[in-house]
């Protein structure tokens, strides 16, 4: 279980995960600076089950995109991470995904329906 204190982790210091990448669980980077880029490091880390990346504000909607390979990915948490409903097809292709944090977002009302249309088994808490 990975926690950084102050202050927020950038993605140069997500490479430093790597050596242990196969045995991390859980990553909390609320606040981060973590970037599209750093998201590429984040996908490496084959055995996350939780992610938060709460407030992390230089991650897009391509960014977060790169989560769709995380297949034991199971509650993440985007919450204040500016994204749109195009997200929600990534999200539904997380078969491990179990909880999802959507708060203020930027995602429509409609798109959050349809990702519980499509994932009825999966928590969605989008404020």
């Amino acid at each position: 279980i990975i926690a950084p204190a102050d202050p927020p982790m950038e993605d140069n210091e997500l490479e430093t995960l790597m050596p242990i990448a196969s045995h991390v669980v859980s990553l909390d980077l609320p606040n981060s600076k973590i970037t599209d880029e750093g998201m590429n490091s984040i996908t490496k880390l084959v055995n996350l089950r939780k992610l938060n990346l709460e407030g992390s504000s230089a991650i897009s909607v391509s960014g977060a995109a790169k989560l769709k390979s995380m297949e034991q990915l199971e509650h993440l948490n985007l919450i204040n991470v500016k994204l749109e409903d195009s997200i929600v097809d990534t999200l539904s292709a997380i078969q491990s995904l179990r909880e999802v944090y959507l708060f203020n977002c930027g995602i429509s009302e409609e798109a959050i329906k349809r990702l519980k249309s499509e994932r009825p088994k999966i928590f969605v808490n989008a404020g």
